[in-house]
């Protein structure tokens, strides 16, 4: 199995295509699980968010403002809500 990648899953309007913007919606998926680390019209322009929607994670603030290291932030925070929602399992 290949290991998942970064995708750019931004919208562009016809005035301005792929490549002339930087990107603002990028998603990572393993099977079931999506990751999306993405911008929002309501937090600063600079905000990274992270929502998993599958697991309940919906604009999620990151403190990271660089991709790559928000990037990594998100996987480490979706990480920690498995965690959590295991540990709740294994009460039942």
């Amino acid at each position: 199995m290949e290991k998942p990648i970064w995708e750019d899953k931004s919208s562009y309007s016809q005035d301005k295509p792929s490549g002339t913007v930087k990107p603002s919606i990028w998603t990572i998926e393993t099977g079931s699980l999506s990751i999306t680390v993405h911008r929002h019209v309501h937090y600063e322009k600079e905000d990274w968010l992270v929502s998993s929607h599958e697991i309940g994670i919906d604009k999620d603030l990151l403190s990271q403002r660089d991709i790559e290291k928000a990037k990594e932030e998100a996987i480490r925070f979706v990480k920690m809500k498995l965690t959590i929602l295991i540990d709740e399992i294994s009460k039942l």
